[in-house]
């Protein structure tokens, strides 16, 4: 009995350490995973061998190949729900496209980036719900452009699923201030806290690919119709 304990405990001591090398060896690797894609979406959206007639599409927006970071979002229940824990809720249009937003990043101290978003003036013409410092004030958009590791090639780094905002488009958004002292306001649940009126930002047809936004966008458009039709 004590020859097979030891040898159970001895088995239980060996697969605990395999688990704990294998976790740090996957935490070590985590932090150079996203240069890793950020070099891969380079190569196969401006790369084609010769020898192959379908070189891999690479996703694009405005120009820039993307990259794309996992995230976790709070899923809001309902469209009140949404207004509910919106801070401000506004009809505008923003005033510049994501090449022309402020890129706000930062970097570890191996040159890799840690966090990475971009503010962007947006233009207020109706405030729906709460109230606003300006006509104009800064939408903090989970996405930048940003240069890779080698500060050589741009790329667009985006979180999870978000579509960046687009230039002159119309919108209904319900936002939530940013934390920290940021001066800028982000969407709330991300995609779920824009509504484009005009048919402009053709991003939501996809992201109804992924998760069904409709709904939200539906009640939007009829809560506040006399809104939008008296800013047509």
């Amino acid at each position: 009995m004590k020859k097979a304990s030891l040898v159970t405990m001895l088995i239980i001591a060996i697969t605990s350490a395999t688990a704990y090398l294998a976790s740090a060896q996957i935490k070590n690797s985590a932090v150079k995973s996203e240069n890793k894609q950020v070099n891969n979406a380079t190569q196969s959206s401006t790369a084609s061998s010769p020898n192959s007639s379908s070189p891999k599409k690479m996703e694009m927006i405005d120009g820039f190949p993307v990259v794309r970071l996992d995230g976790s979002l709070i899923i809001p229940t309902g469209f009140q729900d949404m207004i509910d824990r919106s801070d401000l809720v506004i009809i505008g249009r923003p005033l510049q496209s994501m090449a022309e937003s402020t890129a706000v990043v930062k970097r570890d101290s191996e040159g890799y980036i840690s966090f990475a978003v971009s503010h962007t003036e947006f233009k207020i013409s109706r405030v729906i719900k709460g109230s606003s410092p300006s006509n104009t004030i800064l939408i903090g958009q989970e996405a930048a452009i940003v240069k890779d590791k080698g500060d050589s090639i741009y790329v667009m780094r985006v979180m999870d699923e978000y579509q960046p905002l687009v230039k002159n488009a119309k919108y209904v958004l319900f936002l939530k201030k940013g934390l920290a002292g940021s001066p800028a306001y982000y969407p709330f649940a991300a995609y779920y806290g824009k509504v484009n009126l005009d048919n402009r930002d053709k991003s939501e047809n996809r992201l109804d690919e992924i998760y069904d936004t409709r709904e939200i966008r539906r009640q939007a458009k009829e809560r506040y119709r006399e809104e939008i039709e008296r800013e047509s």
